[in-house]
C-alpha cells in the first residue's frame, strides 16, 4: 500500500508583492504647498467674512445717525417760536408743552400777542357783525382811529360816524357804505361797513393814503 499524506500544520499565506507581513498602511504624506495654499484660502475668507461685518455695522450705524436727526427735527421748536421761547425746561430747551400752546394759539384772533415783537394781524369778526361791538374790541386791544386829514367829515345826526373820529368816508347811498380806519404799532386797517345802523363786511389792511 501507498503512503498516505499527513495533514500539514502550516497555513500559507499569500502575500501580496510589495507588502510584508505585519506592515501597517500609511496616507501618503499630503504635500506642503497644498498645506499652505489651504491656509492661505482660510485667511482670505476670514478677512471677506471681516470686511462684510464692518460694512454691516457701518450701514446700521448711518441708519441710526439719520432716523436720530429725523426726530430732533420732528420735535424741534420751529424758529419763528425757538427765539421768542419765554419757558425753558433743565436742558435749556423750550417746554414741550409751552412750545404746543404757542403753536396751537390761532394767529388771526382777538387774543394778545405772546411777545411784544410778533406782528400785528388783521382782528377776526363775525361776518355782519355790529360794528359798535367791533370798534369796542378794537380799542380793548390797543387800536387807535386813525383818519387822515382829507376824511369825509361827519353830517350830525348822522348816527354811523357820529362820535366816531375814526370815520374815513361814508357813502350818502341806500346801502349806507362806511369805511372806519384804525392804526396798531405800524398797521393800517379799514373796516368796511354797510347799513344805516353798521355792520361789518370786511377788515383789510390800508393800501392807499395810509398816512
Amino acid at each position: 500500500m501507498g503512503k498516505r499524506a499527513l495533514p500539514s500544520n502550516r497555513f500559507d499565506i499569500d502575500i501580496p508583492a510589495g507588502r510584508t507581513c505585519g506592515a501597517s498602511s500609511q496616507r501618503p504624506a499630503e504635500p506642503i504647498v497644498a498645506r499652505v495654499m489651504r491656509v492661505l484660502e482660510y485667511i482670505a475668507m476670514t478677512k471677506r467674512l471681516i470686511v462684510t461685518v464692518s460694512l454691516i455695522l457701518s450701514g446700521l450705524l448711518v441708519v441710526a445717525g439719520l432716523a436720530s436727526a429725523s426726530t430732533e427735527r420732528r420735535h424741534a421748536l420751529p424758529r419763528h417760536l425757538a427765539d421768542h421761547c419765554a419757558y425753558r425746561d433743565a436742558s435749556g430747551g423750550c417746554s414741550a408743552a409751552m412750545a404746543q400752546t404757542i403753536e396751537r394759539a390761532p394767529r388771526n384772533s382777538w387774543t394778545k400777542a405772546r411777545h411784544p415783537k410778533a406782528p400785528t394781524t388783521n382782528p377776526a369778526f363775525k361776518r355782519r357783525e355790529l360794528y359798535s361791538a367791533v370798534r369796542e374790541r378794537l380799542l380793548k386791544f390797543g387800536w387807535q382811529p386813525a383818519s387822515t386829514a382829507d376824511a369825509d367829515r361827519c353830517i350830525q345826526g348822522d348816527s354811523r360816524c357820529e362820535g366816531r373820529p375814526e370815520m374815513q368816508a361814508c357813502a350818502g347811498t341806500g346801502e349806507a357804505n362806511c369805511n372806519f380806519r384804525w392804526r396798531k404799532a405800524d398797521i393800517v386797517i379799514d373796516v368796511s361797513t354797510i347799513n344805516d345802523i353798521p355792520v361789518v363786511t370786511t377788515i383789510s389792511k390800508c393800501r392807499n393814503d395810509c398816512r
